[in-house]
């Protein structure tokens, strides 16, 4: 409950915070505290969602490189298994050939 309410007061400071910066002057040099005090919170919020979206993207890429590892060891696998059914069949072929020789 308590993080609801921490939630909806940083939404809330966010939209003061996007309306100051709005306002504000585009010459940074004529920036009162209150604009500077929105910048630098909003600043905060960016990079604190940067961070979130970094972490997540790691988190993704670590899981597709274990599923692509997995992959490869599968393929290899399956590709022993091809090459000795090709050889099998290399074989049965040349046995029939024979066979169908005499």
């Amino acid at each position: 409950m308590a993080d609801r309410l921490a939630e909806m007061q940083a939404s809330q400071q966010a939209v003061i915070d996007s309306q100051i910066l709005k306002t504000a002057s585009a010459n940074s040099d004529d920036w009162d505290d209150r604009t500077w005090a929105a910048w630098f919170r909003a600043a905060e919020r960016a990079q604190v969602e940067h961070r979130s979206r970094e972490t997540r993207l790691e988190a993704e890429v670590a899981e597709l490189a274990t599923r692509l590892d997995t992959a490869e060891r599968q393929n290899a696998v399956l590709d022993a298994r091809c090459s000795r059914l090709t050889v099998e069949l290399a074989e049965a072929r040349r046995l029939l050939d024979l066979r169908e020789a005499s």
